[in-house]
């Protein structure tokens, strides 16, 4: 018998879309996907950035580092999100 609801995968430990040099802040989930609000997590070499230092876009697919540590290309920088199908 089927379910009439559909999971939402949690992705884990995906490296976001963008430049790592020190400067560029915006960022884009891996083929535009969508993220459902409050799910994201962002990580630089394993150190989780504190929530308010991060700006989600209105779309759900890119975000923004307010801080002043950027990532660098030596540098790990992954996120974990639940995929919003919608």
């Amino acid at each position: 018998m089927g379910s009439a609801f559909s999971f939402s995968p949690r992705r884990v430990n995906v490296e976001p879309v963008g430049t790592k040099d020190g400067t560029n802040a915006t960022f884009t989930l891996p083929s535009a996907e969508k993220m459902f609000p409050g799910s994201l997590e962002v990580y630089l070499n394993g150190v989780l950035y504190q929530p308010n230092s991060i700006v989600k876009s209105g779309d759900n697919k890119s975000f923004t580092i307010t801080g002043d540590i950027l990532p660098t290309a030596d540098d790990s920088f992954t996120c974990t999100y639940t995929k919003n199908p919608f």
